[in-house]
């Protein structure tokens, strides 16, 4: 991937909070990266969603008492064009269960956000996720 100006690095830094709070289940932090006028196609839906309706995706990562979620990240491409930023990357998830130590699950899911800078603050704009093939 090629070097990141100042506004692709902004971005990144935000896709690596989206996944940190995700992870946390902090609804409000999840919900500020989102612009009132979202327009999303998550892969568990089979419309395109709002952002009032895709606060209830945060909660996959919390899966059992003894499940441990953890993710990595891989960008491929944050582009700015514009006054839009596009990240497209892959995430791989694992849930561990932490009594045997052994991995319960794991699996990978391509994403594309886009992000558009308003009053000084990134949001995500649109986005899309797909299982990779």
């Amino acid at each position: 991937m090629k070097e990141m100006n100042k506004a692709e690095e902004e971005v990144w830094k935000l896709e690596e909070k989206y996944w940190e709070v995700l992870t946390n289940l902090d609804l409000d932090s999840y919900l500020k990266l989102w612009d009132e006028e979202l327009v999303a196609w998550p892969s568990w839906s089979e419309n395109i969603r709002t952002k009032n309706e895709i606060g209830g995706s945060i909660n996959f990562v919390k899966q059992g008492e003894f499940l441990e979620f953890s993710y990595t990240l891989k960008p491929y491409s944050v582009k700015q064009y514009d006054c839009v930023v596009i990240s497209i990357y892959v995430v791989k998830y694992i849930f561990k269960n932490t009594v045997t130590n052994q991995i319960e699950s794991s699996k990978s899911t391509r994403i594309l956000h886009t992000w558009k800078k308003d009053n000084g603050a990134w949001k995500i704009i649109g986005g899309m996720n797909t299982d990779p093939v």
